[in-house]
């Protein structure tokens, strides 16, 4: 029977689930109005037991048993339609179980694309009525979704991403209440992924023209290729200021803070060139308060950077005073590659030093900005052809010796 009890002078909501019974702990103390209050809430609950319209998370956002009756909920819909429960009802139990195998920020990602473009699609949806054909309206209708930050429809990569998301529901949903996955041959969009890096003289024009609360934050950036969430992550227990070292083993997100890095190449040692390591020594003087503290703060604030603030205050704006087209910061890493393989460091150092994979990968991306490099590039795919023709002309000649010994 469902009712208010006491535990330790706290109320607690005492009542039964299908079958299951329930006790939530409140935070109010057991007195006359507070009982009243809880009864008010209570009644309010069995209403929605018996209406079948209970959302647990609206009356305990924090409890610890949301994660049970979401099964209680999803073994429900499955006992009521044997076929599958709704899309919204096992999403809610499957970020559940990412959060327990993924990184927060991949989890909080993925999570904000399903809220924003998955779930309004496919809420009530069930899961096993959804066909191949489905889903390729419902990629239809993303492309035709606007921004409504900029107006403009949202990119290939964005609808990409929303399909990617999707799938993995889907084929964990086939594979927990065994049906077939409706998500074969589903075609991705094509991306272009334009590599626009900035020429040197725009390099000294961006530094000398940014907001100078930025100056030392963009100069570093350019001649030390790291990604935005490595130089928003780091500290100045990181830097080695005497070695002319960087130590690059975690980032900053926004979203989820500071997180080790991902990624045995990622995390490494990036050497400092001289015009760095000056640099830095002033911004220590200048601005130095612990080891814990990151290197780059946003201006009057002990938080680190935001992108999003930085682009809009400072970048853009940089941008239009030079009078040349708008880039994306991500291009300041690529200019970073590309001056460094334009003054003849070797592809194996750059590669180490921005956290790439390996050679070959720098030589791909770059190679058509650096002629030096093409002609490796070229050379690379002359000397394996060669060594296939070779290898091809060796096997003919042991093939004709062998027919000689044979005869």
């Amino acid at each position: 029977m469902a009712k208010v009890t006491t535990r330790n002078g706290k109320l607690v909501l005492d009542f039964t689930l299908n079958g299951v019974r329930l006790r939530e702990q409140t935070s109010l103390k057991d007195n006359k109005t507070n009982r009243k209050k809880l009864d008010k809430v209570l009644k309010q609950i069995l209403a929605d037991i018996e209406n079948d319209c209970l959302d647990y998370r609206v009356y305990f956002p924090e409890s610890k048993l949301l994660g049970k009756i979401q099964s209680i909920q999803l073994e429900q819909s499955k006992q009521e339609n044997q076929a599958s429960p709704a899309l919204d009802a096992f999403a809610e139990i499957w970020f559940q179980q990412q959060a327990e195998k993924l990184r927060p920020h991949t989890v909080s990602g993925y999570l904000n694309y399903y809220q924003k473009r998955i779930r309004p699609y496919w809420e009530k949806t069930e899961l096993a009525s959804i066909k191949r054909e489905d889903i390729l309206e419902y990629q239809a209708s993303l492309l035709e979704m606007v921004n409504p930050e900029n107006g403009e429809f949202i990119k290939p990569a964005t609808v990409n991403r929303s399909l990617q998301i999707l799938r993995l529901i889907l084929d964990d949903a086939a594979k927990q209440l065994q049906f077939d996955s409706p998500f074969i041959d589903i075609p991705f969009l094509k991306v272009a992924q334009k590599i626009w890096p900035f020429s040197e003289d725009e390099v000294e024009q961006i530094i000398a023209m940014i907001n100078p609360s930025y100056r030392t934050y963009v100069l570093f950036w350019f001649f030390t290729g790291l990604r935005p969430r490595e130089i928003n992550g780091l500290r100045w227990q990181s830097v080695n200021l005497q070695a002319g070292v960087i130590h690059v083993v975690e980032v900053y997100c926004e979203r989820v803070g500071f997180r080790p890095i991902k990624g045995e190449d990622s995390n490494r040692e990036v050497h400092m060139s001289l015009r760095v390591h000056e640099a830095l020594v002033e911004h220590y003087e200048q601005t130095f308060d612990s080891l814990e503290s990151t290197v780059f703060k946003t201006a009057g604030k002990t938080k680190p950077i935001n992108n999003t603030n930085f682009c809009n205050r400072a970048w853009k704006t940089v941008s239009k005073k030079m009078g040349i087209a708008y880039r994306s910061p991500v291009h300041i890493r690529h200019t970073t590659a590309v001056i460094w393989l334009k003054q003849g460091m070797n592809p194996t150092f750059v590669a180490k030093e921005l956290g790439a994979t390996y050679r070959g990968e720098v030589i791909r991306t770059y190679g058509e900005f650096v002629p030096s490099l093409m002609f490796q590039k070229n050379l690379s795919v002359d000397s394996l052809l060669q060594r296939a023709y070779q290898s091809s002309a060796n096997d003919s000649l042991h093939s004709i010796d062998h027919q000689e010994v044979s005869e």
